[in-house]
């Protein structure tokens, strides 16, 4: 019998896909938005025919495309071409289903993953797939339930050869790839991501561990950004275009094109065309030679409704080859948008033990995810000040103005803070002053545990006592009535200056009973109960009061910000909507702690995702969680405890000690990155776990890895602020444990507010200074300006 063979390669070129013996065509077909959908019958199998006649062996779609009819299209086609199986290489994608609402009908359950793709290839009329890939991630499955599906329809059903993924994030990658390893299952072997010359972060830097590691594979999708890199949409969208077609799917990017960015892209797309026509190809051929031209895809997969395009794409193997160093060197500098890479943490040096790499890439905030958070963070504080009820809740604080840095007088000051609360005795100078302008004695006093999720009369009692206490100890009753600056640090709406009621408590405060209430009103009666000689003047937020008491002894200073236990920034506001009075300044208190709640921008990990769900709010605070000292630290332990559960560290030891939420707090942190190596040993030994060296230098990066992105996304606040300020020099004056204490925090923030704000190298302009004490001195600075302002009836 003859051995019947129809393929001729052409001059396609073949690949290996990731690290099997399997080879693919450089360019592929898929169904995504076509078969099934736009386009049936005999233009389907024209298509695939006239693909296959260019050396295209590699076709892909999935069981969602047009709800399972680009299957059973594509399947029609493929049985009518009678191809040989052996000489064609077949995908299809399991994990949305078809649009049938029974729960079992999508995700990754080991029932879906069998039962799905045997619907699929009852659709496709095919015995197997060459690879099934799993379309998205799925975190309501385990991830071992995951592999073990998909090794299941592998190993004993004889359905798959391979199994990969698609949109998943280089840490679920490398799980998978873990637990196939442990409990000796199959690993993927390729990803199907989107990748083009304007989508460039996940391919070029979240994966490029997963390349080197593992040979991953890729099967990339949206080689010409949806038709943007054809050059058709640069004078509008075109009848019967896929924008046309699909505007559903393409809305925010048919948005976007009215903006300055998506004008910016269709610019680069004019001057990049002049290149492909040196070359001799179209604009299409040079998007599509471009993304070939990348080691690290395997194959790029089109998608075409006509037989022409199919033919004109195919002639970008023409191009592959033109696409010198120098050529790809100006086609880089008008994209210009490569992307930042990951930091190494000095990986190079220990590779063969390093449990930091997927780690690093997930955490790692690039100069484009930078900008997108910021842009974003600056729609969401013009929401803040335009409604109540935003996420950012930009609360006006009725400072209305700065300090004239003369203010004088003496003012006892309270300030309610996480751990502790401090009362002071603070005299302002003013000019008068030779060198410091103000002259403090203070006192602190531990808040216990219970009284943070205690009652609310509990808490005011132990505030009055604690002022009663100080007063006494200092003397002050000789004083008569004594001014009060109430520092009260948590999110509360206020109309006026010695006002405020609780919105939500943070920093881990649970008290029952102050939540929508006037907490000067509180504490007003828990002093008259004792009956001290204090008159509360004005409540302010220690953001507000760190941007006051710097501005008192530093002009330059045009925000005021804590990176501390929570996050925070305070600025001088011209304009909000929301308030109806006649103000012409204001100090805005924005607590965009809560920004991106709704997550939208912010890049959560499950880690992040675990503490939200354990804290005494969740769903609120998404930012804060993020980046505030208070969290670091437990970011840092589920961390430790994950990678011992994977057996990766530690092991055969008890690491109980380290089962309190909490225990490490960024000291902790910050003291691994700046010891050597035997005082890092030294640190785990307090809790009674012995570490390698080896395992210190991971511990030691993944230090480093979550303290790095704290920083870099603490910048995003203040970044938005200048951005929308039009702000381009000036001093932020930072409070805070992290910013006072991590001995790299300020250079990290730094380094990512110039990425933000594109300073040139060397360039500074807007720098981080130590604030002046804001809860204590701009306590006493603003309750001085309250009274001779007139902001209260009288002084």
């Amino acid at each position: 019998m003859a051995v019947r063979s129809v393929f001729d390669p052409k001059d396609m070129i073949f690949r290996h896909l990731g690290p099997t013996g399997l080879k693919v065509s450089v360019f592929s077909l898929g169904g995504w938005l076509t078969y099934g959908g736009t386009q049936k019958g005999n233009i389907v199998k024209d298509c695939l025919e006239t693909a296959w006649n260019h050396g295209i062996n590699f076709f892909d779609t999935a069981e969602v495309y047009a709800n399972g009819q680009s299957e059973i299209e594509m399947g029609n086609a493929l049985k009518e071409l009678n191809w040989p199986r052996d000489e064609y290489v077949l995908s299809t994608k399991i994990f949305f289903g078809t649009g049938r609402k029974e729960p079992n009908t999508r995700g990754l359950s080991r029932k879906h993953v069998v039962e799905g793709l045997k619907s699929s290839l009852e659709r496709l009329q095919q015995p197997y797939v060459d690879i099934v890939l799993a379309h998205r991630p799925d975190r309501a499955t385990p991830m071992k339930e995951i592999v073990e599906g998909f090794t299941q329809v592998i190993r004993n059903l004889n359905l798959a050869y391979y199994w990969g993924t698609s949109e998943w994030s280089a840490v679920e990658i490398q799980e998978a790839t873990q637990i196939a390893e442990r409990y000796n299952l199959i690993a993927p072997i390729a990803e199907q991501p989107q990748y083009n010359a304007f989508h460039r972060e996940r391919f070029e830097v979240e994966y490029a561990p997963l390349f080197e590691q593992f040979q991953y594979g890729t099967t990339i999708w949206s080689p010409l950004a949806s038709g943007l890199l054809t050059g058709k949409y640069n004078d509008g969208i075109p009848e019967g275009s896929r924008f046309a077609n699909h505007k559903e799917v393409f809305g925010s990017t048919i948005d976007s094109l009215q903006q300055e960015e998506g004008k910016a892209k269709i610019e680069k797309v004019k001057k990049l065309t002049k290149i492909a026509e040196r070359l001799g190809g179209n604009m299409s051929q040079l998007a599509l030679a471009w993304a070939a031209k990348n080691p690290n895809v395997s194959t790029v997969i089109l998608g075409a409704t006509k037989v022409e395009q199919i033919e004109d794409n195919c002639k970008a193997i023409q191009l592959i080859q033109k696409l010198d160093d120098k050529t790809m060197q100006e086609i880089e500098e008008i994209l210009d948008n490569k992307p930042t890479p990951a930091p190494k943490y000095g990986r190079e040096r220990y590779k063969e033990y390093d449990h930091a790499l997927p780690l690093e890439e997930e955490f790692w905030v690039s100069k484009d995810k930078l900008k997108e958070i910021c842009s974003r963070f600056q729609a969401e504080l013009q929401q803040g000040l335009e409604m109540d009820g935003a996420n950012i809740a930009m609360y006006v604080t009725w400072v209305q103005g700065l300090p004239t840095g003369r203010e004088k007088g003496s003012f006892l000051t309270v300030d309610l803070g996480g751990t502790n609360i401090r009362v002071c005795w603070v005299t302002l100078l003013g000019e008068d002053g030779t060198g410091d302008k103000t002259e403090v004695k203070q006192q602190q006093y531990a808040i216990d545990e219970e009284v943070k999720t205690g009652k609310a009369e509990q808490l005011w009692e132990f505030v009055a006592e604690s002022i009663e206490a100080f007063i006494k100890e200092e003397d002050l009753t000789k004083n008569g009535d004594i001014p009060l600056g109430f520092t009260f640090s948590y999110p509360a709406t206020q109309e006026r200056i010695d006002h405020g009621v609780l919105q939500t408590w943070t920093k881990g405060f649970d008290i029952d009973g102050v939540e929508g209430e006037d907490v000067s009103k509180q504490l007003r009666h828990a002093l008259k109960q004792k009956d001290l000689p204090v008159r509360l003047v004005a409540l302010i937020n220690d953001t507000t009061g760190a941007l006051i008491a710097s501005h008192y002894n530093d002009p330059d200073t045009i925000i005021g910000a804590i990176f501390g236990t929570g996050c925070n920034a305070a600025y001088m506001e011209t304009r909000m909507p929301k308030l109806k009075s006649s103000v012409d300044i204001m100090a805005i208190n924005c607590e965009y702690g809560a920004f991106d709640n709704d997550h939208r921008v912010l890049p959560r990990t499950k880690y992040d995702e675990q503490i939200d769900k354990e804290s005494p709010r969740p769903g609120e605070q998404t930012f804060e969680k993020m980046s505030a000292g208070l969290y670091l630290g437990e970011i840092y332990r589920l961390i430790i405890l994950d990678l011992f559960e994977q057996k990766l560290l530690f092991h055969g030891q008890d690491l109980s000690a380290l089962h309190d939420p909490y225990i490490l707090d960024t000291g902790f942190l910050s003291g691994l990155e700046d010891d050597g190596l035997q005082k890092s040993m030294e640190s785990f030994l307090k809790y009674k776990i012995t570490a390698t060296d080896d395992e210190i230098r991971s511990l030691v990066k993944i230090a480093e890895i979550v303290t790095v992105r704290g920083a870099r996304l603490c910048a995003c606040g203040v970044g938005a602020i200048a951005q929308k300020q039009g702000l381009a020099k000036g001093h932020i004056a930072a409070d805070g444990s992290v910013a006072n204490k991590h001995p790299k925090f300020k250079k990290r923030w730094s380094q990512a507010l110039g990425e933000i704000l594109d300073w040139k190298n060397d360039e500074e302009p807007i720098k981080m200074t130590s604030a002046e004490d804001g809860s204590g001195v701009g306590a006493a600075i603003i309750a001085a300006m309250a009274i001779e302002r007139g902001w209260v009836k009288s002084g």
